[in-house]
């Protein structure tokens, strides 16, 4: 947080800034960058920590549990398509975006509360947060974009690029740091029942009961945290104007 609001005062100095203060200065298009962040973060903190749940505590192979995320790239990209189609009609991208965010949030709570629900479960609920990860970027591509106006259209579009990157890499790094903190926290040397856990992945067991009570509450909250950037995606997104895109940007004249 302390780099963010030092590259901002750098940035508006910076004769040739890498993201223009101008944009930064647009709400809206602060807002949906920031949201896009948060998305990746969830996305990618998902996909790399879900195949990971489904091995050390379901007993299921790595590849199956690399299949069992087929469902939620699919939903995000029929989602998205949808998403699309509905902004080019209705001209309104806000709701879609909020609401989607919205369902995210919920999967995340339903998901780290039924943890111990079995496959079935977790596969529908990755599916549901799949969907409600789909609405996110078209509607925050459009809002930008629009926001932006023709002469910052491609900076807008690369800063929103930027922040998807960024978001992925805070959603490893931190989905990584919870799982192994709680670990810590919850049984001291549970990180090498994790590895034992993953040795024995084969074997549809985890090594001891001790190391498989707290791999399922560190998985738990690490489920929760991210929820709790879906949260903040939410907020953000539902502060956003309900824009009507059939409407002339604001001072698009002047950028």
């Amino acid at each position: 947080m302390i780099g963010f609001i030092l590259l901002a005062g750098v940035e508006k100095r910076s004769a040739d800034p890498l993201i223009s203060p101008i944009l930064i200065e647009e709400p809206i298009i602060w807002r949906a960058v920031l949201s896009v962040l948060l998305f990746a973060a969830v996305l990618f903190g998902l996909i790399v920590q879900l195949p990971l749940f489904l091995q050390v505590t379901l007993g299921i192979s790595p590849t199956v549990s690399g299949l069992m995320l087929i469902p939620l790239t699919l939903a995000q990209v029929t989602v998205s398509t949808a998403t699309g189609l509905r902004i080019s009609t209705t001209g309104q991208p806000r709701n879609s975006m909020a609401i989607g965010l919205t369902v995210v949030t919920v999967g995340f709570v339903a998901l780290a509360a039924g943890i111990r629900s079995g496959p079935l479960f977790i596969v529908s609920l990755t599916f549901l947060i799949g969907a409600g990860l789909g609405s996110t970027m078209p509607a925050a591509q459009t809002m930008v974009q629009w926001a932006a106006g023709g002469k910052m259209l491609g900076a807008a579009t690369a800063a929103l690029s930027f922040s998807r990157t960024i978001g992925g890499v805070i959603g490893a790094a931190l989905t990584s740091a919870v799982l192994l903190g709680v670990l810590q926290l919850v049984d001291p040397g549970s990180t090498a029942g994790l590895t034992n856990a993953l040795a024995s992945v084969n074997c549809g067991q985890i090594h001891t009961m001790q190391s498989s009570l707290a791999l399922i509450m560190a998985f738990r909250w690490m489920f929760l945290t991210l929820g709790a950037l879906a949260a903040c995606a939410t907020f953000l997104a539902w502060s956003i104007p309900n824009l009507d895109l059939t409407a002339a940007p604001p001072d698009s004249s002047n950028r």
